[in-house]
């Protein structure tokens, strides 16, 4: 048994030395002087992560949400991470600013503001209604909409309340907030609507039929509005007045995400060829071009009215305009998706692709999107991490992980690395200039769904089960500076990897629970004023308390005896009747 330990041990340190961790030699035998690592131009890094990541073993949050966070230990810094309990479902996507890390409690009506570095709850403040988005954060405020009515802003250090504005009685998604406006979609009667508001009083200035039911949340680059829908479909919209530029059928599976070069966007048009690199846009543009007809296993066509004029200039660099047939230009394709760069500066093709919607997606449903760093942009497809250079177009590094089935986080940025996660718990940074990996761990019973956040060199995450994990970047170690790809690589010669790859199971099937290390519990912060104390409430009796029996009212004006305040169950997401993505009707 010694024997097969020690040979585990030696592979488990090939593995990490093989996937671009800095060897002690090395590290101890470079010079001082700082040396900028070439980005690689080899083949894929094969990056097994059950060989080369640590157990994450953090103490249970038990079920109370709201309660201050409990410190364990990690191996690649002496800072401690800390873990809450913060819904009794999925949180959905955090945000952080001033070192305040701020989340909705899911299908409760909490929102709750921790200290991001000790992990003290600071404050709580909470909404009429529940179904809490994921959070948005601009200048010194929060916001968030709720699933029945709601848009509404808080302040981050406080969590006071500044405005509640009911918009719809069914809000599925995130808000976007740019300068002093603040944009949401939501459900309006029959049809799917988009409206800015003031950002001091949430007052409407404009609202505007959206082309379908809006995925995740309004993107705005610029003068220009952009929403990807349920069925694929591409839109731009005059975010000043509202007025709708385009609209395109593109076969989005995912909201673009803006970059310096023009819109990222996920399409399920694999089979479109592909086109040059990026370049500069000319600077005239064309009219959009005519639809083309997609490739094989494409849906009958798709015959909403479109404009035909461009879209606004937008600042910086762009790409080519999009050729017929194709929208955008090719930058990765995995299986049957695409990263596309569609230009600012042109109207993207017609393709005639139609999706049917994911299956079961509650609120803010994120769909697979890149994570975006200046010139570079990094998209987790498959069992694929790639890494591209947006101002040339090619690939900067890639790795290889040992599953096909992963379903990644949208990957951020900070400390110099690029943070992923994904629904088998695997949590891992790698060096953002080379791909190389820093540290890794596999947290059992934890599924990451939803885009994390970074915020003074700490990582934070929310779970599938309700909880938020914060583990710090390792770049500070105390008050002292530290390389933790070392540091860590020592650990995982020392205690091996978490487990053989053949092993890994279905993500479908929940893995047990791994708990190990006495918690060490963090004391709730004094009182200092209203809204800040306030003990954190859990729906055990009856939450329609207060509530008359003719105002609970569900989606779509159904009453519902069984929903909370404002329509929804306050512990579970509405069922969705939309079938799988990837599937073309």
């Amino acid at each position: 048994m010694t024997l097969f330990r020690k040979a585990a041990q030696a592979t488990a340190c090939a593995l990490v030395v093989a996937a671009g961790a800095v060897h002690t030699a090395d590290a101890e035998d470079a010079p001082k002087a700082a040396v900028k690592e070439s980005p690689r131009k080899a083949g894929p890094i094969v990056l097994d992560r059950t060989l080369v990541s640590i157990r994450l073993t953090s103490p249970v949050t038990g079920n109370r949400p709201g309660e201050s966070g409990k410190l364990f230990a990690v191996d690649h810094t002496t800072d401690k991470a800390w873990v809450a309990q913060v819904a009794s479902g999925n949180a959905r996507s955090p945000a952080a600013a001033k070192g305040v890390v701020v989340v909705g409690s899911g299908g409760g009506n909490q929102i709750w503001g921790y200290d991001v570095e000790s992990g003290r709850r600071r404050w709580v403040a909470r909404s009429d209604d529940s179904g809490i988005s994921s959070i948005v954060i601009s200048g010194d405020s929060a916001y968030f909409t709720t699933y029945s009515c709601t848009l509404e802003r808080v302040l981050v250090e406080s969590g006071v309340h500044k405005f509640r504005k009911w918009i719809s009685s069914t809000v599925e998604c995130a808000p976007e907030v740019a300068g002093d406006t603040a944009f949401a979609s939501y459900r309006g009667g029959k049809a799917h609507m988009i409206s800015a508001h003031s950002i001091g009083s949430g007052g409407e200035t404009w609202k505007a039929e959206a082309p379908g039911n809006v995925v995740y949340a309004p993107v705005v680059s610029g003068n220009t509005l952009y929403v990807s829908t349920m069925d694929g479909r591409l839109a731009a919209f005059d975010a000043a007045k509202g007025t709708q530029s385009w609209s395109r059928g593109a076969g989005a599976l995912s909201a673009p995400v803006v970059s310096d070069y023009g819109l990222l966007v996920v399409t399920a048009d694999a089979a479109m060829p592909a086109s040059a690199p990026a370049s500069p846009a000319p600077a005239e543009t064309s009219a959009a071009p005519k639809p083309a007809v997609a490739g094989p296993g494409a849906a009958g066509k798709d015959d909403r009215k479109t404009e035909s004029k461009p879209t606004p200039k937008a600042e910086g660099p762009a790409a080519a305009p999009a050729a017929v047939g194709e929208v955008g230009v090719t930058l990765a394709t995995e299986g049957s998706r695409r990263l596309a760069l569609v230009s600012p500066k042109a109207v993207p093709a017609q393709v005639d692709i139609k999706l049917s919607g994911p299956t079961g997606y509650g609120l803010d449903y994120q769909g697979m999107r890149p994570g975006v760093d200046g010139d570079l942009c990094v998209i987790a497809m498959g069992s694929r991490v790639i890494a591209l250079d947006l101002k040339t177009g090619q690939v900067n590094w890639e790795i290889q992980v040992e599953t096909k089935h992963g379903q990644f986080c949208q990957p951020v940025f900070g400390d110099g690395m690029v943070f992923l996660a994904d629904n088998y718990g695997f949590v891992t940074a790698v060096k953002r200039d080379t791909g190389k990996l820093v540290w890794s761990y596999r947290a059992e019973g934890m599924k990451f769904a939803a885009s994390p956040c970074v915020e003074k060199n700490r990582l934070v995450l929310t779970t599938e089960h309700g909880e938020m994990l914060c583990i710090p970047t390792g770049v500070k170690q105390g008050k002292s500076s530290q390389d933790p790809a070392p540091v860590f690589q020592r650990a995982v010669v020392e205690k091996g990897g978490v487990k053989p790859a053949r092993d890994v199971p279905d993500p479908r099937t929940p893995a047990p629970l791994v708990r190990g290390e006495t918690a060490t519990p963090i004391e709730p912060p004094p009182v200092t004023g209203p809204n800040v104390d306030e003990p954190p409430t859990v729906t055990e009796a009856d939450p329609f308390e207060g509530v008359p029996k003719d105002r609970r009212v569900g989606p779509g004006g159904v009453k519902q005896t069984g929903a909370g305040p404002g329509g929804i169950a306050p512990k579970e997401d509405p069922p969705s009747p939309y079938p799988n993505p990837f599937e073309k009707k």
